[in-house]
């Protein structure tokens, strides 16, 4: 894939502020926001999964279990969250779609983590679930009016956030977590 779909144009914090830092989770979405620069954000999340497949194309299974540094995720887990992830996004988008301000809730990231890490979700279930489910996803995101994109949902940190806002946000997510499947798998 090309440069420009995988790399953020700053990267964002490699860590989420800690739950009821609303400030810090602030902050937090506007660096992840910000990576996105000028690029559309719906062509980066519908990039993803064949960049992902890209990436751990003929990279052998053990390697892909292999945690970047103690504590700290494996492509696996990173693969498994985005797929997990995918789900939240989607959810929250339909909410905001079909509610007027609905409460969004803030995710505990390393819980969640922990949770796929508990089921054994290998690689190629992970990417398959993220791929069927972003092939749902953006003909949505894709088919969404001004009107669509200025609805709003009150997330649990951050606070009142646009459905364009919240797209972008997906988008530098994947960024971040794309920059970090590079930074893992060239270890």
């Amino acid at each position: 894939m090309a440069d420009h779909i995988t790399s953020p144009a700053s990267p964002p914090p490699r860590r989420t502020p800690p739950a009821g830092d609303r400030d810090g989770w602030r902050a937090f979405g506007a660096a992840v926001r910000d990576a996105v620069g000028d690029r559309d954000p719906v062509a980066i999340i519908a990039a993803t999964p064949r960049t992902i497949a890209a990436l751990v194309d003929g990279v052998r299974p053990d390697r892909l279990a292999r945690p970047e540094s103690d504590g700290r995720w494996s492509a696996r887990d990173v693969i498994a969250h985005l797929a997990d992830c995918e789900i939240l996004y989607g959810w929250r988008v339909r909410q905001v779609l079909t509610r007027v301000a609905p409460p969004l809730d803030a995710i505990d990231q390393d819980a969640w983590a922990a949770c796929m890490r508990a089921a054994g979700v290998d690689v190629t279930t992970a990417l398959a679930s993220l791929t069927a489910q972003r092939a749902m996803h953006v003909p949505l995101l894709r088919s969404l009016t001004a009107a669509d994109l200025a609805r709003t949902g009150v997330h649990g940190e951050r606070g009142p956030e646009t459905l364009a806002s919240m797209i972008r946000l997906w988008a530098g997510h994947d960024l971040f977590h794309l920059e970090q499947l590079h930074r893992i798998l060239a270890q």
